[in-house]
């Protein structure tokens, strides 16, 4: 079975990268987010399957949950001419589309591109929440895996062919899993990653 969902976030609903919703993991991230999870679990170990983003014990999490956990960092070259000479919090790209409200923070739009529910199950992973689709559930139990869609807008690009508004993406399969743990049956991988600049894949 498998679902559509079209979801772009507008600016204030948007990632914002520079003060992340999940805190960030570094070191060995997979002990870090067991003690931000409090789990003391040696089943809660996932450091051998590649692409872990998340796991717990939570059977739902929000569509805006999931783009937090699998945002991607940018890393800018230093001689970026839309810095501006600005560096670490003071940086403010990308940017918000021209039409959207600008907050104080750079902003990366997110979309649920496509929903792919678990074979031997008829319950729907997709649960719709009011009129904001960052606060749609996805139900772990029934989700087999989501393509993920974030997009970067900044107001020019410089050199061979230098234009005016610029957008550029990144594509990610995501998958879910469970296992037989109390305290972290859950988790979520990112499979693959696709980008995209100037069109190009």
């Amino acid at each position: 079975m498998r679902f559509s969902v079209f979801i772009v976030a507008a600016a204030t609903a948007g990632l914002f990268l520079v003060q992340p919703v999940i805190p960030p993991l570094d070191g060995n991230a997979y002990a870090q987010a067991a003690r931000i999870a409090k789990i003391s679990d040696p089943c809660c170990e996932f450091k051998d399957v590649p692409g872990v983003v998340w796991f717990g014990p939570d059977s739902t999490l929000t569509v805006e949950q999931i783009a937090a956990y699998c945002a991607p960092i940018l890393w800018f070259s230093p001689d970026e001419p839309l810095l501006d000479d600005n560096k670490g919090k003071d940086i403010r790209i990308p940017a918000p589309f021209p039409f959207e409200d600008a907050p104080d923070a750079p902003v990366v739009y997110y979309r649920l591109r496509t929903v792919y529910a678990k074979k031997d199950n008829d319950a729907s992973p997709y649960i719709p929440v009011g009129d904001d689709r960052g606060k749609a559930v996805i139900d772990l139990r029934n989700v087999a895996a989501i393509n993920l869609d974030y997009f970067f807008y900044y107001p020019s690009e410089e050199g061979f062919g230098g234009h005016e508004h610029d957008v550029e993406s990144v594509e990610m399969k995501v998958a879910f899993g469970s296992r037989d743990c109390d305290n972290c049956p859950f988790g979520m991988a990112v499979l693959r990653v696709n980008a995209k600049a100037h069109g190009i894949l």
